[in-house]
């Protein structure tokens, strides 16, 4: 079914005594959570720089079903959530970078019990409306699926319930325990912890291995962190604004290479040139030419290909052209 909006992390309460969240104030929030481990991990240079780089989500609905009371909200359980996403590891074959943390489960939970009439998933306590898709701009009413407990390994599973830790569900529709070292794989998440799946291609099976640090060689052309990258020998640091470079792939991925420069440097801004992607509340407008111009989010109407042209970031699909559209709030 359709899912308007941002798919929100929901979080469980601790008894940490951390100054809660408010309900307007929880996307900002959790941007300034994961910009402070981006620098730590050396994406950015500043947490400012990196708050700036990404444009405010627009979900009309989350307030609407939390005043409703079709979502209850932990303002507590998403500070503490906040916190433990700051504090994520940068490698990503750790654990606590592979899923969200364990504290993020519950910040908001649906109170639509199982069979009740639903239209959005995040109602359901399950987190699952059975609703038919919908056709264009519409509501599609359905009940809320019962809670279905994660397979064990060995036993038949479905993607949207998964397997118990420690487990993944295959292609055959069973869940198979995380590969050992050398074991077969498709991707990483099928490697156990502190291992990524190299080699995986669509025609033959890759193998779990450890991925190197920074400072140590990389055969296989691959970096743990997120905040590294192999240059052929060595794993290095990405270049981050001001950095030399020789290409894209030699900055961090929130920045690009300029060619005239040989420096990295940050997402170009409103009225800028672009090259695809614009930082903060900008698009990047290629219709009349390859290099393209940061433009502003277009109002209702206008025709549109991509939800991020539009000022209610949503591009309704219609019978002759897609137009920018409020997007139906389905609950």
């Amino acid at each position: 079914m359709r899912r308007a909006g941002l798919l929100l992390l929901v979080v469980a309460a601790c008894g940490d005594n951390l100054p809660g969240i408010e309900l307007s104030e929880l996307e900002a929030s959790r941007r300034a959570a994961e910009c402070e481990r981006y620098v730590r991990c050396g994406l950015f240079g500043a947490e400012d720089v990196c708050t700036a780089l990404f444009r405010e989500t627009y979900d009309p609905a989350l307030t609407a079903m939390v005043d409703a009371g079709k979502l209850s909200y932990d303002p507590i359980a998403a500070a503490a959530c906040n916190e433990a996403l700051a504090a994520r590891s940068c490698d990503t074959t750790a654990a606590d970078a592979r899923a969200l943390p364990a504290v993020c489960s519950r910040v908001l939970i649906g109170t639509i019990a199982a069979g009740a009439t639903c239209a959005d998933d995040r109602e359901c306590g399950t987190g699952r409306c059975d609703a038919p898709r919908c056709i264009l701009n519409a509501c599609c009413t359905g009940g809320c699926a019962a809670y279905v407990a994660p397979a064990k390994i060995d036993e038949a599973c479905v993607p949207d319930t998964g397997c118990i830790e420690g487990g993944f569900c295959g292609a055959d529709m069973h869940c198979h325990a995380l590969g050992a070292m050398s074991a077969a794989c498709d991707q990483d998440l099928h490697c156990a912890v502190g291992l990524a799946c190299i080699g995986a291609t669509e025609l033959q099976a890759g193998a779990c291995r450890p991925l190197p640090k920074l400072g140590e060689p990389c055969p296989y052309l691959r970096c743990a962190e997120i905040g590294a990258r192999c240059d052929g020998v060595t794993c290095v640091p990405v270049g981050i604004t001001g950095a030399p470079c020789a290409n894209d792939t030699e900055c961090s991925e929130f920045h690009r290479c300029e060619p005239t420069t040989q420096r990295c440097v940050d997402l170009p801004t409103l009225g800028q040139p672009c090259y695809g992607r614009c930082a903060g509340e900008a698009w990047c407008d290629t219709s009349t030419s390859n290099v393209g111009t940061c433009r502003t989010p277009q109002p209702n109407a206008v025709p549109c290909t991509a939800s991020d042209q539009c000022a209610s970031q949503y591009c309704e699909e219609g019978p002759i052209f897609d137009a920018c559209a409020e997007p139906a709030l389905c609950f």
